[in-house]
């Protein structure tokens, strides 16, 4: 389970035996979210926050701060999973430590 992001507690990943849409899991503590990514034409249309049976959602007061990641880092996340599943590569973990905004 690869992990691409830690931010404020959030830790967003990849499972190794994914499948499309292209998403993620997004973990703060003991809760958890996926998140699609809903792309038309190489675009990015939409991105979908869904409950993953067998979790606690993400509490509200940290859905703000798992919104401004995953806008800052969809083009990145995009590429990673083109990395990791397409091209098998080894992905780096990055830990963002500057406030996004």
């Amino acid at each position: 389970m690869p992990k691409l992001f830690e931010y404020l507690g959030l830790i967003l990943r990849f499972f190794s035996d994914e499948h499309e849409p292209i998403h993620i899991h997004a973990f703060y503590e003991e809760t958890q979210l996926k998140v699609e990514f809903i792309i038309e034409d190489g675009i990015i249309t939409s991105i979908n926050y869904k409950k993953v049976k067998g979790y606690e959602a993400i509490p509200k007061e940290k859905m703000k701060d798992l919104e401004i990641l995953v806008d800052t880092y969809k083009y990145d996340i995009i590429q990673l999973w083109f990395k990791y599943f397409v091209l098998h590569e080894k992905i780096t973990p990055r830990k963002i430590t500057v406030k996004l905004k």
